[in-house]
């Protein structure tokens, strides 16, 4: 089931172990599945292909395998994600509803139209009310025509628009409601997992959330607006996680710079020599996590929810295992090492197309 319907079902017994200051959650108005598809054999389905959101992102939702389901599922993987549950809205059509006319413009000219269009969007956003945009580009010097042609002040407001989104509940991916929200707590964004926001208790019948910038205030009523698998919270004003967007208007930027592709191979080992090991919600984040890294250029990802063998690893492998490799055929222009391809194997790993500068490496 999506994320808001998780949410309803443990709002009772988090608030009671909390001591909740908001009001009950307002309930979606429909109820979809969305499971993830998964592959296995003789129709065990054992193993996530990969989450549903995953699967929106790379146009899959129309593959065969979305629909090669056991028969207590009908409609198929992905029914939420895949826009197959007309019931439930988008976070667009919620914000229209709502008339968050700035706030919509602000996530179509930042480039969010995935997270503004896409059914399977799993997040709590702070959407500022009519009049706080402006505020915001005003007090950086900026007009939204500025905004418009330059594409420096798109990242800089896709970057504010992510920090103002609470990221789901890792490995369970619920999403947080007023029920789940306490003083004192501190919130991971979309901007970054270390970037969080702290809830702060106003009183008058508001909550707020503190940056490390500045603060923002959402009224009671405001609260729990439902999308498909999220929610919309009416705030106050736009949270920063810079004073200033000046790091994000240099040239030459970090920013800019095209990250390498990853190739992906499901229900697949691949080799090589082990740099770091760290734990992802899914095989897309391990995949930027070896981009990210100075050293890797292939990856390993544990795809079974019991856990993986250990490939090798003197350690247990568990669920969500992000192994960064470097493979000396990858440095090389090659392809690296498979250790084990069949039904059987619980990975999914990958490659970096074009490997990192200054980090090829002679092993004996």
């Amino acid at each position: 089931m999506g994320s808001v319907s998780n949410s309803l079902l443990l709002a009772a017994t988090l608030c009671a172990l909390l001591g909740c200051v908001l009001a009950e959650p307002k309930k979606p108005s429909c109820s979809c599945t969305d499971v993830d598809a998964r592959i296995g054999k003789d129709k065990h389905l054992k193993f996530v292909r990969r989450r549903c959101w995953d699967s929106f992102l790379k146009g899959e939702c129309d593959r065969s395998f979305m629909f090669n389901t056991v028969k207590e599922l009908p409609e198929g993987f992905c029914r939420i994600s895949c826009g197959r549950c007309d019931c439930c809205d988008t976070m667009n059509s919620l914000a229209e509803k709502l008339e968050l006319d700035d706030w919509i413009w602000a996530m179509e000219t930042a480039g969010l139209t995935k997270f503004l269009y896409g059914h399977g969007f799993e997040a709590t956003v702070l959407a500022p009310k009519e009049g706080a945009l402006d505020d915001m580009l005003s007090n950086f010097g900026w007009s939204r025509k500025e905004v418009e042609d330059d594409e420096r002040k798109q990242l800089a407001l896709a970057e504010i628009l992510k920090f103002n989104m609470i990221a789901p509940v890792r490995t369970s991916w619920a999403v947080y409601s007023s029920a789940f929200l306490k003083a004192g707590m501190e919130l991971p964004t979309l901007f970054g997992k270390e970037d969080t926001l702290e809830i702060r208790e106003w009183g008058s019948g508001g909550t707020g959330f503190q940056g490390p910038h500045n603060s923002a205030t959402v009224q009671t009523e405001d609260f729990d607006n439902p999308t498909c698998k999220g929610y919309i919270n009416l705030s106050d004003q736009y949270l920063l996680p810079f004073e200033e967007p000046d790091h994000l208007l240099e040239e030459p930027s970090d920013h800019f710079v095209k990250k390498a592709s990853c190739q992906v191979a499901e229900l697949t080992l691949y080799g090589g020599e082990e740099v770091d090991s760290i734990k992802t919600d899914s095989a897309t984040e391990c995949c930027d996590a070896c981009k990210d890294s100075g050293e890797c250029n292939t990856w390993v990802w544990c795809a079974r929810s019991s856990g993986c063998h250990n490939g090798g690893r003197s350690d247990p492998v568990w669920w969500g295992t992000c192994v960064l490799k470097f493979s000396n055929g990858v440095a090389k222009g090659g392809d690296p090492t498979t250790l084990s391809r069949d039904s059987t194997t619980p990975y999914h790993s990958g490659h970096i197309s074009k490997a990192p500068k200054e980090s090829f490496k002679e092993t004996g």
